[in-house]
């Protein structure tokens, strides 16, 4: 019973955070997409595909934090699946920035963190799911 609930507790939070994550993600990159040129200038150096990926699978985020909150089995799969995926776009921008892109330190810290973060949901997922 009392680890039912722990159980329920680390769901609802790490939910919650993938749903920020999500929401945050969405803004930011439909921003650079769709917002006024002076976003890109304080954006700094950053390649399209990188932003229409962040765009796109910050939806997969908000189904995440669905799936985290419902403690379904499929969120840790999903959750994995991203910090694959992601890990697969970070090595692609390494590679890139490797042959002489330029590049942003601070993508390359967003995208490592987004790796671990994806990883941790995970776990957590596959630890709360039921089913």
């Amino acid at each position: 019973m009392a680890e039912d609930i722990g159980k329920r507790g680390l769901g609802w939070l790490a939910a919650l955070a993938a749903a920020a994550f999500g929401v945050v993600t969405l803004w930011a990159a439909a921003m650079l997409l769709f917002g006024p040129v002076s976003t890109e200038q304080v954006a700094g150096v950053f390649p399209p595909f990188l932003v229409w990926f962040d765009f796109l699978v910050g939806f997969l985020y908000l189904a995440g934090a669905t799936g985290l909150l419902l403690r379904r089995r499929w969120a840790g799969t999903l959750a994995a699946a991203i910090a694959v995926v992601t890990a697969i776009i970070f090595a692609i921008y390494g590679l890139r920035a490797l042959q002489g892109a330029p590049y942003e330190p601070r993508i390359v810290g967003a995208l490592a963190g987004r790796v671990a973060f994806w990883a941790i949901m995970a776990r957590i997922a596959s630890w709360v799911s039921r089913i």
